[in-house]
């Protein structure tokens, strides 16, 4: 999905990324390899199960890069 474009993490998703004990791996896998999908006007919605949660990562795809706006888990898809 990310087209080879490089993943670039907001101030915002690194904050979460510690707080949330997740990691840079996970996030970037979720987005070239979701299991449920959700485009809104300009962010994407990206889900990934890991275990018994999904992980969910919401970002914007410019030009150049994919940005990570923001990612957590949830326990159910939309």
């Amino acid at each position: 999905m990310s087209e080879d474009l490089p993943v670039i993490f907001s101030p915002h998703a690194m904050i979460k990324l510690a707080q949330r004990g997740l990691t840079r791996n996970m996030v970037i896998r979720t987005i070239e390899h979701p299991s449920h999908f959700v485009s809104l006007v300009e962010r994407k919605h990206v889900f990934r199960r890991f275990g018994s949660r999904y992980l969910k990562v919401v970002f914007v795809r410019t030009e150049r890069a994919v940005v990570v706006i923001t990612q957590y888990f949830v326990k159910k898809l939309p």
